[in-house]
C-alpha cells in the first residue's frame, strides 16, 4: 500500500470529504502544538511511517478530529498552519514554521540533555559548583529557566 492509500485510509474517515484525498487535505491544518517522544517510537497516524520522534498536531477545521504526525507529512501533504495570531500561513510559510519548530525541539533535547548531564556529574563529584555553571550559561541564554532541585 502506498503512502498516499494509508493517508487516505486514515483521513478520509475523520474528514468531511470521505472521498478525494486531495480535497479532505484543505480542510487540515497545523495547529503549531508539538512535542518531543524522546524516543522514535511512535507511528505517523497520516501516512503509518514508523519511528516518529517528533509530532506535529494537525486539526480538522469542520470535524475538530486531531491527528498526531511527523513533520514531513506536513510539508508533503501541503497541510497549512496557523500562526500565533491566527492566520493562515502559505505552503513556503508553514514549511518555514515547521522547520523552525523543530529545530526548536530538537534543541530544547539538546539543552536537556546537558542539564541532565551536569546535575548527575553534580550528585557524582561535591567539588564540582553546578550553580556557578548554570548561572555562566544563563547569563549567556536568559531565556533559559532551570530547576536546580535534585
Amino acid at each position: 500500500m502506498s503512502w498516499a492509500s494509508r493517508a487516505a485510509a486514515n483521513l478520509l474517515p475523520l474528514s468531511e470529504e470521505k472521498e478525494n484525498l486531495r480535497t479532505a487535505l484543505k480542510e487540515w491544518f497545523y495547529t503549531g502544538e508539538m512535542h518531543d517522544l524522546k524516543e522514535a517510537e511512535k507511528i505517523c497516524q497520516l501516512c503509518d511511517h514508523p519511528n516518529i520522534r517528533y509530532q506535529f498536531l494537525i486539526e480538522n477545521s469542520y470535524t475538530f478530529n486531531s491527528l498526531w504526525i511527523g513533520s514531513e507529512c506536513i510539508t508533503k501533504f501541503k497541510i497549512q498552519a496557523i500562526d500565533e495570531s491566527g492566520l493562515v500561513l502559505d505552503h513556503e510559510q508553514t514549511k518555514e514554521k515547521v522547520h523552525r519548530d523543530k529545530r526548536k525541539l530538537i534543541s530544547d533535547a539538546k539543552e536537556k540533555s546537558m542539564i541532565n548531564s551536569l546535575i548527575a556529574l553534580a550528585s557524582e563529584d561535591d567539588d564540582f559548583e553546578i550553580e556557578n555553571f548554570i548561572g555562566d550559561y544563563k547569563k549567556k541564554n536568559p531565556l533559559l529557566q532551570i530547576n536546580l532541585d535534585f
